[in-house]
């Protein structure tokens, strides 16, 4: 059995790796992850035609839904609405019914699948109906992107709608969330279905993080003064937020200045460091949360579901798992934060020096189950 061992993040600003020496960062060092930083947001969000596109394949399973189901009303949901899609991520499209129908959620997946085989604009039609939540998976063929219908999952719209209103809350949030991605997707640390971290554990760690800042980057998931949220119930959770983003503005206004690059160092030495095993992410506050208070003590990960609260996203997760990903984190730090020594051979800071897979998980494989 591979054994995965962190040096932690003390370790790494005391001492030196092999081929590193820990030094302070100089221009020519903070420029080189500044531009590694716009590269990876340019290459990965989202265009305005990418968002079109997104809305014609929507209409296109509308008009294919409409046919079995004239009254059902199918909406964007995920990556593709919350502010940190990538270009060529999947489509989460949430269908609705209303009435007594809707209770017959394999039947009504069923005979999506069924419509969406009749339609030349989509291929590869498959259902999932063992899942706890039953989908539809097909691929549009003219933009040769993957959709996953789902039954009245509005309560993941809801989500979709409160990491978008943190993501224009600030410039800085989108960068640090597209880095922190990309570390995932590079290092196979990002796919819940292989009992890792989901993205939106990932959302939820960077928003934390930024409302922890000293000086705060964001603030709670309430306006400030607010003793008691209003109620908006949906599936029995209470979803509501501030999403007026002039209310905001006039209840919060951000004093820090620290630059991304900044921020995007102290948010890997932070998690280096973080007390995984007491203190839980929470975004619904800045007081800290503790893992007795939510009787998750036997968890290796705790982090609060915004409005499921009772949900620990990435509770399943295993230690061996746990301790991969808390490696990558360790490693990426001395990656960001110790420049290559000079030697024969030029080294190239860019994008593929920062993310260095071998670098990063000390070339050991992901501990999947």
């Amino acid at each position: 059995m591979q054994k995965y061992r962190c040096e932690g993040a003390e370790a790494v600003r005391q001492g030196t790796s092999r081929n590193y020496e820990r030094t302070e960062l100089s221009r020519a060092f903070r420029r080189a992850i500044d531009s590694t930083i716009s590269s990876v947001v340019s290459r990965y969000q989202q265009s305005p035609q990418d968002i079109r596109d997104r809305q014609d394949i929507l209409r296109s399973i509308h008009n294919v839904v409409i046919k079995a189901y004239p009254t059902a009303r199918v909406q964007l949901s995920g990556s593709s609405i919350n502010g940190f899609g990538f270009h060529q991520s999947d489509l989460d499209i949430c269908m609705t019914l209303s009435g007594s129908q809707s209770h017959f959620k394999t039947t009504i997946i069923s005979n999506i699948s069924r419509q969406l085989n009749y339609s030349p604009a989509f291929a590869d039609v498959t259902t999932v109906t063992s899942a706890k939540v039953p989908i539809v998976r097909c691929r549009h063929v003219g933009y040769n992107l993957v959709c996953d219908i789902s039954l009245n999952t509005v309560l993941g719209v809801h989500k979709s709608h409160l990491l978008r209103a943190y993501s224009e809350l600030d410039p800085r949030v989108k960068p640090l969330v597209f880095m922190i991605k990309t570390l995932a997707k590079l290092c196979d640390i990002g796919d819940a279905s292989k009992k890792s971290l989901s993205s939106y554990a990932y959302y939820m760690m960077v928003i934390y993080f930024l409302q922890q800042r000293e000086p705060a980057v964001l603030q709670e998931i309430y306006p400030r003064g607010m003793s008691k949220a209003p109620n908006v119930l949906v599936d029995g959770f209470n979803v509501y937020f501030a999403e007026d983003s002039h209310l905001i503005a006039k209840s919060w206004m951000a004093n820090n200045r620290e630059s991304v690059v900044d921020l995007w160092i102290a948010i890997l030495d932070f998690y280096s460091r973080f007390q995984f095993q007491s203190k839980v992410i929470s975004i619904r506050r800045k007081a800290p949360l503790s893992s007795y208070e939510k009787r998750w003590t036997l968890k290796t990960i705790s982090i609060e579901d915004p409005f499921d609260t009772d949900h620990c996203i990435g509770g399943g997760l295993s230690g061996t798992m746990f301790s991969y990903i808390h490696m990558v984190f360790v490693n990426a730090y001395r990656r960001f934060t110790v420049p290559p020594q000079l030697g024969r051979a030029p080294v190239n800071m860019d994008q593929s020096y920062f993310f260095d897979k071998k670098s990063l998980t000390d070339r050991l494989p992901v501990p999947y189950p």
